[in-house]
């Protein structure tokens, strides 16, 4: 007695080949995505830093001239004579 032959294998392969394709896609895809993600965290970290920096210099900055006007002297219309 024969069993027939239904030739599944062509279906198989093509259903196989596709599902792996998309789990490739989708792979890829998640890992442009966290890859996107990091980066963003990584420039919003750096832009926090740099704003730090420009503001401890800006207050350094702004100290020395407050004791460069005192040293000076104020004189009518300084912005420390005002205060």
């Amino acid at each position: 007695m024969r069993v027939p032959q239904k030739l599944y294998g062509l279906r198989v392969l093509i259903g196989c080949t596709v599902l792996s394709s998309a789990t490739i896609i989708a792979v890829l895809w998640a890992e442009e995505s966290q890859k996107q993600k990091r980066r963003a965290n990584v420039d919003q970290r750096l832009r926090e830093v740099q704003q730090q920096q420009n503001m401890s210099e800006y207050e350094s900055q702004r100290q020395r001239h407050e004791e460069y006007l005192r040293s000076v002297g104020n004189r009518p219309g300084d912005p420390v004579a005002a205060e």
